[in-house]
């Protein structure tokens, strides 16, 4: 896995401004590999049978995630579907839709509106958000709306009070097609430009198997991280600066740090954000607790997870 490092960092697009990156990525061949990354993905997610007391989890890009069990599908944070249009497709084979913020490296505007389209509930935060452009697809001004709002807007979904948009509030509790929700209140990480927008920690489980997703954000109240020991058998986290002790404090049975290789970001994000330094964090989290399994993935990788 670690000469994946080394070929993305070898092959990132040139791009001079970085801005310019879509319109270089896709003669890369990075676009080349993830292009072959996704397609078995795909044919896996819609093929694969799940046994009854197993989960099958794929790493799609950044920190999309698709987790699938003998009833259920679930997509996370899929977006960025400038990098390859098959990451639209996921919203055909899944029950549910789940964002933690409205970066367009974590919300496929396009993914929502065929999850629409398909009858499928899309979650995200509740609450207002002020973006003088939603990168990727259409623009909404200087203005303030509701996130509801907004997603309807870009999407061109005729009415925001659509069933399927579902806003959830801060340690607002839901169960949807079976499936338990807690979102929690978050703070997007990094620059102050960056966390004006809601975001969420989410909880759920999927036929038995806890999920909590932390994303790139900490959370904005006064919760204990040891509050989810023993809540959780699956963290899904981004670890920007890899540092075990939010893993240890939340006492998974299995974490996987995601986030990385993200092309958007630019070179200097993809040399900072390796597969490398989360294998040191693997060993970190190892030493202190061995219970704790640490799992560094690539694009399109499956993982089978038993009970």
């Amino acid at each position: 896995l670690l000469r994946v490092d080394k070929f993305v960092q070898e092959n990132f697009p040139l791009a001079n401004p970085e801005n310019l990156i879509p319109l270089t990525w896709k003669f890369s061949p990075l676009s080349s590999f993830f292009d072959f990354r996704i397609k078995k993905a795909l044919k896996e997610i819609k093929t694969t049978k799940v046994d009854k007391n197993e989960i099958m989890l794929w790493y799609i890009y950044n920190m999309g995630i698709v987790i699938k069990s003998e009833e259920k599908t679930v997509g996370i944070d899929l977006g960025q579907e400038w990098i390859n249009p098959q990451i639209v497709q996921l919203a055909d084979y899944v029950d549910l839709l789940i964002f933690s913020h409205p970066h367009p490296d974590h919300l496929s505007i396009k993914a929502v509106k065929r999850a629409i389209e398909n009858g499928i509930p899309v979650v995200f935060p509740s609450g207002k958000v002020s973006l003088e452009t939603f990168n990727g697809e259409g623009k909404i001004g200087n203005k303030t709306t509701t996130m509801s709002q907004m997603i309807a807007e870009l999407a061109k979904i005729e009415n925001s009070d659509n069933d399927l948009l579902i806003a959830m509030a801060p340690e607002e509790t839901k169960t949807i097609k079976g499936i338990k929700i807690i979102a929690y209140p978050a703070v997007h990480r990094g620059p102050s430009f960056l966390n004006k927008v809601p975001t969420r920690w989410f909880w759920f489980e999927v036929d038995g198997f806890r999920f909590l997703q932390t994303d790139d954000a900490g959370l904005a109240n006064k919760i204990p991280l040891p509050f989810f020991s023993d809540k959780v058998d699956v963290l899904l986290t981004a670890q920007p600066t890899p540092n075990p002790d939010e893993i240890l404090s939340i006492n998974p049975k299995f974490a996987f740090p995601l986030h990385h290789h993200e092309i958007g970001h630019g070179r200097r994000a993809c040399e900072k954000d390796t597969l490398e330094k989360y294998f040191q964090l693997a060993e970190q989290v190892k030493k202190q607790n061995p219970s704790i399994k640490v799992i560094p993935l690539i694009w399109g990788e499956k993982v089978r997870l038993a009970k």
